[in-house]
């Protein structure tokens, strides 16, 4: 016969054991001896399974890695503090690049750019949006322009925490917020 063991606070499904009588099941209790344990007649499966009020349930799916079952309200909920959720954010902007191509249709969807800026974007070239931008940041320093311009007609992939594009995007007026949804950045 099989019994599936499972937590007592989370409901989820911990193992299954095959024995051959409620003794054995009765010993392995013992032996864990972990009090947040208990078992139930059946073979279940961990991460599909989970019990509550002695009814075994099908979990819904779950999308995140970092989600814990909440057994009272039967859903997966987010139990990560500030700082974690502000560390995963970091890593993932970090991480963070779209190809010119993808960065010019965003920028042309969002408004930012017209269709023939971002066809300009997209081949590397610079958009005549920033042409006036271009010139005001050239006369104040002429390296980080220049700068600038070799590196957007050279790369293919642009990374969203790229100083130079943290200053195009200044000049843009495109909030960090805004950067984080055009770069499809998630905390998550």
């Amino acid at each position: 016969m099989y019994f599936s063991l499972f937590s007592i606070s989370t409901g989820e499904v911990t193992s299954t054991k095959f024995v051959l009588s409620l003794s054995e099941i009765e010993s392995t209790m013992v032996a864990i001896n972990n009090t947040d344990r208990a078992y139930l007649e059946g073979s279940f499966t961990a991460g599909v399974h989970y019990v509550k009020n002695g009814e075994i349930k099908e979990l819904p799916p779950k999308t995140k890695n970092f989600l814990s079952w909440d057994l009272i309200s039967e859903t997966w909920k987010d139990l990560r503090n500030q700082s974690q959720k502000n560390e995963a954010l970091n890593a993932a902007r970090a991480g963070a690049f779209l190809t010119r191509r993808e960065l010019g249709l965003a920028l042309k969807r969002r408004s930012i750019l017209t269709q023939s800026d971002a066809v300009l974007a997209s081949r590397g070239e610079w958009p005549s949006i920033l042409q006036s931008f271009w010139d005001d940041l050239n006369d104040l320093d002429p390296n980080t322009a220049g700068e600038i311009l070799i590196e957007w007609a050279g790369s293919n992939q642009i990374y969203r925490t790229d100083p130079n594009i943290l200053t195009v995007a200044s000049l843009l007026e495109i909030t960090f917020l805004e950067l984080d949804e055009i770069f499809l950045v998630s905390p998550d």
